[in-house]
């Protein structure tokens, strides 16, 4: 989980800085980093990083803000936190 943790974080930083791509390259980018975000809140879960799992849930959520995903993640950090 660490290692697979470690990957998205990459990708996620990497995927940041897509303003200059072209529109079907910036579509794919963006779904290539809310996908990673997910994967990475998934994982923070799993490690009980309740905090940094709901702002991976944050970050996806402003990539596309009607994911259900993301959503349903966010709720279970902050339950995870009380």
């Amino acid at each position: 989980v660490h290692l697979a943790l470690l990957r998205y974080k990459k990708v996620a930083d990497v995927l940041s800085y897509i303003d200059d791509f072209d529109g079907v390259s910036k579509a794919q980018a963006r779904d290539l980093k809310l996908a990673c975000e997910l994967n990475k809140a998934a994982c923070l879960l799993k490690l009980g990083e309740f905090a940094e799992a709901r702002g991976a849930c944050e970050a996806a959520l402003k990539e596309d803000g009607r994911s259900v995903k993301a959503l349903y993640r966010r709720a279970q950090a902050a339950f995870g936190l009380r």
